[in-house]
């Protein structure tokens, strides 16, 4: 699996400073009256408004639980309340009406959950993409970009990695079939020969030998 670093996927620093805080994660007067109007509880408002922010920033929604407690200090001073306990992150993750929250969220801010139909589209663009390159990062990122563009929440990455690798697979499959179905039957045999070993070691292991250094005469 390919690692955060390794591609375009977005994901928090280590450390949030202030500036960001306030930068990214500072809920608009928009964003407070929408979550205002719709939710009642003190906790429940901080945990929509701290989602929301993680949403716009890196097009996904991490657990509850997950969510540094920095934003959630952050939100919980811009909204004047207490902070919420730890209890209730884990509790909100394991509630039924954590997906209902979410769904309003993505509606509010116009991003679509991904579906059956966008694995499959999936598959095709990352079909395209290993064509022109090798890397499996370039691949993931092709797909990071196709999904920002048609507005799509970001699946896991090591969903996407999984879809680059077997686009690359099948790619490299079809390409060593194409070539041996063109060999003849003699050709096919004189390749064979380069693995058949009498002596412990191939023709093939003899190709493949690093050249000695050369030396002087």
């Amino acid at each position: 699996m390919n690692h955060v670093h390794e591609t375009a996927y977005p994901a928090l620093p280590a450390e949030i400073s202030e500036g960001e805080l306030r930068a990214a994660f500072t809920p608009s007067a928009t964003e407070i009256r929408f979550v205002y109007g719709q939710f009642r509880q003190a906790p429940i408002r901080v945990l929509i408004l701290a989602q929301l922010k993680l949403l716009q920033r890196l097009g996904y929604l991490p657990p509850v639980s997950d969510i540094p407690a920095a934003i959630l200090h952050h939100v919980c001073a811009v909204l004047g309340v207490r902070p919420v306990p730890r209890a209730t992150l884990v509790r909100y993750d394991r509630s039924g009406s954590k997906s209902g929250h979410q769904k309003v969220l993505r509606e509010f801010v116009n991003i679509r959950p991904a579906s059956a139909q966008t694995y499959s589209w999936l598959d095709t663009v990352a079909d395209d993409a290993a064509r022109t390159k090798t890397e499996l990062p370039d691949i993931v990122n092709v797909l990071i970009e196709e999904l920002v563009r048609h507005r799509y929440e970001l699946p896991p990455l090591a969903t996407l990695s999984r879809i680059a690798a077997h686009a690359r697979s099948s790619l490299y499959e079809t390409l060593y079939r194409s070539f041996v179905d063109s060999l003849d039957a003699s050709q096919v045999e004189r390749l064979d020969g380069l693995f058949v070993s009498d002596t412990g070691q191939t023709r093939w292991d003899a190709l493949k030998r690093e050249p000695k250094a050369a030396t002087p005469p």
